[in-house]
């Protein structure tokens, strides 16, 4: 793999390398090939090999570990093509499956927060190792969203990754600011 691209870390950019006749089964296609794709960057989530497809992230975390990850390579700012060092980082499937778009039908637009009738607040949660932590219920949307984003920070090390909600302020659960009616996330979260 490393004889068929090169990736500078700074930016993340990958380009194809020239390959060699070995490749190909005639000169001439090695000859169309190298002229249409040999030193231009690589611009898609995936790359096909000698007819096989390789997630390019993966080709990115072979190319600066030198191994290929067991897990899975996610970006941290949520950008699929930014394939920086410091923008990758390895996730379980479970991880994954939290940071997933939101369902059609969301009453929020908030992955984790929804408008609970029968107690007339907004509910937040988040799942952790397929396990529903209840976030509490809030008066405002804005902090059931804030205390959402919160134990999305101490679970994830992110803001979520797919989304952002910098309009969004952070509940004061020390002053009993907020109408939460549960444990506040961070101390269900530190407790673990």
């Amino acid at each position: 793999m490393k004889d068929l691209f090169d990736y500078n870390s700074e930016t993340g950019e990958l380009k194809w390398r020239r390959r060699p006749i070995s490749m190909f089964k005639t000169l001439h296609s090695q000859n169309v090939w190298n002229s249409q794709n040999a030193g231009k960057a690589i611009s898609k989530p995936s790359v096909r090999v000698s007819g096989k497809s390789y997630r390019t992230a993966r080709i990115v975390w072979y190319l600066i570990h030198g191994l290929y990850p067991k897990s899975h390579v996610d970006f941290i700012n949520g950008d699929p093509l930014d394939f920086r060092e410091d923008n990758l980082v390895l996730r379980s499937a479970s991880d994954l499956a939290e940071k997933r778009n939101l369902p059609a039908h969301s009453t929020s637009g908030i992955k984790g927060v929804y408008y609970c009738r029968r107690r007339n607040k907004w509910r937040a949660h988040i799942k952790k190792h397929g396990r529903k932590i209840a976030l509490g219920d809030y008066e405002k949307k804005e902090d059931a969203v804030a205390a959402r984003l919160l134990a999305e920070q101490e679970i994830f090390g992110t803001g979520g990754g797919n989304r952002t909600h910098n309009s969004f302020r952070k509940p004061d659960f020390e002053s009993g600011a907020s109408t939460n009616s549960a444990t506040p996330a961070h101390r269900i979260l530190t407790t673990e």
